[in-house]
């Protein structure tokens, strides 16, 4: 959509140079070319989208008189950035949370759909009273998780799965009925795939340094603030999609157009190379594309000086993948790419590997 809603359709004259190529126009994209035009008023952005429609993940759509989601549906309050994005872009008094009268959430186990317990944190019980009245354990189940509490810690080392970790840490009937329902819906992953260190790395940071993670997340202490958990939109979060869109003035939006490669140019810079054969010329790209999309794009002889925004780069030996690393601190959102990649600063840009 573009500033009305449409697909910018305006021409681009391919074969030009402009200051930044923006690849990819889901959250990630359309914050970074927002933080571009604020950090570089005089700069020629252009954005590419291989769908029709910009947004990445995020749909919203209404039927009935319901807003429904087609994949993520809210955000972390506890994540500021996404908070203020929506508040820059005017969407302070939009924001919602879930309403304590309508908080139920459910779990299909067979044919049978069970409450999950109270006393979740995050995707862990602590509420161990809550989960003995459950049926969604059996009680040999509930007993193995009980007894996380006196499970000693793997010593440090290397990295593991969620399902490795949990079905330790909590037993694999705990893994496979509770938590892994709740961590496919937010990864949409395989969790004997996915890395905990890249997911959810604070569960192994309470193990060592408590010895067990219920205890380590009895012992946090609340969230400051008054915010529910989660957040969302009260038209959804297509809302955010739409105001970041409207509030762009001068990147150039193009959807329907695939990136086939990155060349550097022997003079500084790149060339954009695109389907059917057209090309644009930048002093510079984000990459804000999903790993697989950008580790095809950017192989590794070319990644030295590209931005990577949310995704997986290259290490720069022969195209092995390393997940970026993302830390705030001081209002600063730091991405730590491999070796290879730049490292660099973003003040103010809302970066969502997912919805983090």
């Amino acid at each position: 959509m573009d500033r009305e809603g449409e697909a910018c359709l305006a021409p681009t004259t391919y074969g030009r140079r402009v200051t930044c190529v923006v690849v990819g126009g889901g959250i990630a994209g359309l914050a970074a070319a927002r933080r571009l035009e604020r950090l570089l008023p005089d700069a020629e952005i252009v954005l590419l989208e291989r769908e029709a429609e910009l947004g990445g993940k995020i749909r919203t759509e209404r039927v009935d008189g319901f807003v429904i989601e087609a994949a993520p549906d809210s955000f972390l309050s506890r994540k500021e950035r996404g908070v203020a994005l929506c508040e820059e872009l005017g969407l302070g008094d939009e924001l919602v949370g879930r309403q304590p009268e309508n908080e139920r959430m459910f779990v299909r186990h067979g044919r049978e759909l069970h409450r999950l317990p109270a006393g979740l944190t995050g995707m862990i019980p602590t509420n161990l009273d809550a989960l003995a009245e459950s049926a969604l354990l059996s009680r040999e189940g509930k007993e193995r998780l009980s007894a996380e509490v006196d499970i000693p810690p793997a010593p440090a080392g290397e990295d593991e799965s969620i399902a490795s970790f949990v079905s330790r840490r909590l037993g694999r009937e705990a893994y496979e009925k509770l938590v892994e329902p709740l961590m496919t819906g937010i990864y949409g992953g395989d969790g004997e795939q996915l890395s905990l260190r890249a997911t959810f790395p604070a569960l192994r940071t309470l193990e060592l340094e408590y010895g067990s993670v219920i205890r380590g997340l009895l012992a946090q202490s609340p969230p400051a603030g008054t915010r529910p958990p989660f957040l969302t939109l009260r038209g959804g979060m297509g809302r955010l999609v739409s105001a970041l869109v409207h509030g762009l003035e001068r990147t150039e939006l193009r959807t329907g157009i695939t990136v086939r490669a990155l060349r550097k140019r022997s003079e500084g810079g790149f060339t954009v190379e695109l389907d059917g054969g057209g090309r644009l010329d930048a002093d510079a790209v984000v990459l804000a594309a999903p790993a697989f999309v950008a580790t095809g794009t950017a192989p590794a002889e070319e990644a030295g000086g590209l931005v990577f925004v949310g995704v997986t780069v290259l290490d720069g030996t022969g195209g092995a993948r390393e997940g970026v690393s993302m830390g705030v601190a001081g209002g600063k959102v730091s991405l730590a790419g491999a070796a290879g990649a730049r490292r660099i600063e973003v003040k103010g840009a809302f970066v969502t590997p997912g919805l983090v």
